[in-house]
């Protein structure tokens, strides 16, 4: 393996892995600070225009977080034969590769849901409808910041590993 392409690769994931974490807690930041300085629905609306200005860029940086993964997998020697090995799973490298794994699918499920929610709530109008997304969004992206978090320690254990 060579060194200089693992830690340039390597490199790259920390920085895309940031830029997607980074811009989900930017979004909470941002979302408490208008919450408390504007009307609830102008408070969405405004927020859905950042969300939307974003989003792009920060899914980018996720799927190239997930390449650069994978090759750095295979860059440590780790075969796809043996990613396909239930007996893999059950040593400590394995078993951070599955969390990690899982946490990463769980985010990739989430990420359709939000964007949907997303745009259910800032066409929305009438108030019932604007609390029950509002609830959904939220537990949505806290359920994706919180496994975007274990994917990192995840991650911080395979290096361990």
């Amino acid at each position: 393996m060579s060194l200089v392409l693992f830690t340039v690769l390597k490199s790259l994931h920390v920085i895309f892995a940031s830029l997607w974490v980074g811009g989900i807690v930017l979004t909470v930041v941002i979302n408490r600070g208008l919450r408390r300085s504007m009307p609830p629905m102008d408070a969405t609306r405004t927020l859905g225009v950042i969300g939307r200005a974003i989003q792009r860029p920060m899914r980018l940086s996720l799927y190239l977080a997930i390449v650069t993964g994978v090759a750095l997998l295979l860059l440590k020697g780790i075969s796809p034969t043996e990613l396909l090995s239930p007996t893999f799973y059950t040593t400590q490298l394995g078993g951070m590769l599955m969390g990690k794994a899982i946490s990463v699918a769980v985010v990739l499920i989430l990420l359709p849901l939000h964007s949907r929610l997303g745009t259910e709530i800032y066409k929305t109008q009438d108030r019932k409808t604007y609390h029950y997304l509002r609830i959904r969004i939220l537990a949505v992206g806290w359920a994706s910041l919180i496994f975007s978090i274990l994917t990192i320690l995840f991650g911080t254990g395979l290096r361990i590993s």
